[in-house]
């Protein structure tokens, strides 16, 4: 990765809402969605956005969102390009507000991925392992008690994925959401 005379900003500055951006990082989380697979990356260095060359130091943590995980693990150094996006900010009353739920958790930025390679195949063996079982729990609670398994597996294993959309409401409705937090 040689650039010549990267710009030096903050990143905010440099783009608008979203940009195409090349960048590398750690992986840290894997979470699979309903559609989607959630990867947190960290120690995120960004080499270009909307194709200009940048040396931005400051990025904590990104996440990621990509249809194909099946080769990643935790620990993986990943190379990636996609479109980098600023998070929304609430605009309305009582809207989720995006930008300060993951700023709280230090997330700077959300990418869709394009495209993606693994540049180090060196991983976490006891975070990759605890994924593992953490993903085996999740299927055993789904074939023993079907519909129900999406309550338990946010109660034991924190993974909210599961639930459908009918639960959490009653959940909020009735200010017990917590529980499954």
């Amino acid at each position: 990765y040689q650039f010549f005379h990267p710009i030096s900003l903050g990143t905010d500055e440099l783009f608008d809402t979203e940009a195409y951006s090349e960048l590398e990082g750690t992986i840290t989380q894997i979470i699979p969605k309903e559609n989607t697979t959630a990867i947190y990356i960290k120690n995120v260095t960004i080499f270009t956005l909307n194709k200009k060359q940048i040396n931005s130091t400051d990025i904590e943590k990104i996440i990621l969102y990509d249809k194909n995980s099946n080769n990643l693990k935790i620990g993986n150094k990943i190379y990636l390009t996609g479109t980098l996006q600023k998070f929304q900010e609430g605009t309305n009353s009582g809207q989720f507000h995006e930008y300060l739920y993951y700023k709280s958790n230090n997330i700077d930025y959300k990418v869709y991925i394009e495209s993606l390679q693994v540049i180090s195949k060196n991983y976490d063996f006891l975070g990759e392992n605890l994924r593992n079982i953490r993903g085996k729990f999740s299927k055993i609670y789904q074939t023993i008690l079907g519909s129900d398994a999406g309550v338990i597996c946010a109660m034991v294993l924190g993974e909210k994925s599961a639930i459908d959309l009918e639960t959490k409401e009653l959940y909020q409705k009735n200010g017990i959401a917590h529980i499954l937090a």
